[in-house]
Parts: structure tokens; C-alpha cells; sequence
């Protein structure tokens, strides 16, 4: 990770007054506000068509269930699959073709 710049302190008083619909911890990590609770993303760039893309990481796990330190390791992973050119939205949909197919 490039940069941390988020703490549990400020994450708990943004959910309870959002400013945004994203909060930035840096190095691409973001803290997402959906309906459902704020989840863990990161943002991309596919490498395909060289738009700019979200990638849900923990994608079940709200925060705090997810927390801080979980959505760091999770995108320090992910970002070195990046670096090897992998769209991880695609990379995530052809694993549940795959598993869909042998059920």
C-alpha cells in the first residue's frame, strides 16, 4: 500500500455522516457506501480497454466484519495480480463460470 490514510476513528465517523460515497485510504483502496453497508474496493484499470474500474474485494463482508487491516492485505494481493495484467472483475466472473459449470 502507497499510503494509510484511514484509521477505524475515521472510518466510524464517516459512516455515521458521509461526505461521499468513497473514502480513500490510498494506494487505490477505497471504502465504498452502498445500501447494504460500505464495503472494501479498490480502483483499477483494465487492462483490456484502459478504462478505470471498481473491484470489489471482500464483496459479502461489510465493514467493520471486513476490517482495516483485512481490506490492506486484500488489496496489496490484488495489486500484485494487477501488476501481472488481470482484470480482477473478469479474473472473479470466469472463477464463478467455473464453479457454476461443475455444479
Amino acid at each position: 500500500m502507497a499510503k494509510e490514510l484511514l484509521s477505524d476513528l475515521k472510518i466510524k465517523a464517516w459512516i455515521k455522516k458521509p461526505t461521499s460515497t468513497s473514502l480513500h485510504d490510498g494506494g487505490g483502496l477505497y471504502l465504498r457506501l452502498r445500501s447494504g453497508g460500505a464495503y472494501w474496493a479498490i480502483r483499477q484499470v483494465n487492462p483490456l480497454t484502459g478504462t478505470r474500474t471498481w473491484a470489489s474485494l471482500m464483496p459479502k463482508q461489510p465493514y467493520p466484519e471486513a476490517s482495516l487491516s483485512d481490506a490492506r492485505k486484500a488489496a496489496t494481493d490484488a495489486h500484485a495480480l494487477t501488476g501481472k495484467n488481470t482484470d480482477l472483475v473478469r479474473d472473479k466472473r470466469a472463477k464463478l463460470v467455473a464453479i457454476r459449470a461443475k455444479e
